[in-house]
């Protein structure tokens, strides 16, 4: 009687088990949408940025984190407090995968409703560090939204268009000079700090380069990002351990995978060195004005 009262209890305990396993699936799966208008609509509403977990069947590091990420109760929970959360099988979908660039997976991209990324990152990540992530976008989309509310309109000045000449005009904010003038294409090319002519310029996403010559302009133009400073020349370190956007400066430049980062100390650099995947493993897009003012 003893052992069967021990094999019922038992038996109870797994029944038990079994529930509170099924109930967390299910809380887990009501959590995901896979219809993009569907999320975006539901972003709008809550004013939340959108998570779009890209992953696959046939990814081994994609099924770790179904099984030991998204079925874990505070993760759960962080996710519905903090954003719309969107499913993607690439093989089902690879046109959106397409669409917002991503090749490696499991890849994990947050964008506005509008469709504007916010951040990008690659690989598993554990149930703490993938809470942090999503607490990061959210407060970065909030941030965002509120500048949007409070930011007076830029004055409008003209320039240049690249390429062209001076009587082809485009409006433009005000924008700040980067890398103080040298120019990209030859640092890049040459690893040589040579100063531009202040007369052969060009802006983007808000910063304004100079350049040696215009067939360097010319050249910077076809593939801007291969010239620029990553993160628009923000500290990497301060941004993945304090999610702050600090200009760093060309005293603190280093290239890692033929990128110029640029440092607000040599402490950040030599840091971002020992392990410099960890700091650009995460992705932020930002805008100039998220840049916060220093005075050196």
């Amino acid at each position: 009687m003893t052992h069967l009262r021990c094999r019922l209890a038992a038996l109870a305990l797994v029944c038990l088990l079994s529930q509170n396993l099924l109930s967390q699936n299910a809380c887990a799966q009501s959590l995901w949408h896979t219809d993009l208008g569907e999320a975006r609509r539901e972003a709008e509403r809550l004013k939340r940025p959108i998570l779009c977990h890209f992953g696959a069947e046939w990814c081994a590091p994609c099924q770790k984190m179904e099984r030991t990420v998204f079925t874990q109760p505070a993760v759960i929970d962080q996710l519905r407090a903090s954003a719309v959360c969107l499913k993607i099988d690439v093989d089902q979908h690879p046109e959106l995968a397409q669409r917002f660039g991503v090749e490696r997976f499991p890849t994990d991209v947050f964008i506005e409703p509008s469709g504007q990324k916010l951040m990008e990152s690659t690989g598993f990540h554990p149930p703490d560090e993938y809470m942090a992530l999503v607490v990061r976008a959210s407060r970065r989309y909030s941030d965002i939204l509120a500048s949007r509310q409070t930011k007076p309109a830029a004055p409008v000045v003209t320039s240049p268009e690249v390429g062209g000449d001076s009587s082809q005009l485009v409006k433009s904010a005000p924008s700040m000079l980067m890398l103080e003038g040298y120019c990209p294409v030859v640092l890049q090319k040459s690893r040589q700090w040579i100063k531009g002519n202040s007369q052969i310029f060009t802006e983007y996403k808000g910063q304004q380069f100079f350049f040696t010559s215009p067939e360097a302009r010319q050249e910077f133009m076809q593939n801007p990002d291969y010239f620029v400073p990553q993160f628009l020349g923000c500290d990497p370190v301060l941004l993945f351990t304090a999610d702050r956007a600090v200009a760093g400066t060309i005293e603190w430049g280093a290239f890692y995978d033929n990128r110029l980062y640029l440092f607000t100390t040599e402490e950040n650099r030599r840091n971002f060195k020992t392990s410099p995947d960890k700091y650009i493993r995460t992705r932020v897009v930002l805008d100039v004005h998220q840049i916060e003012s220093t005075f050196r």
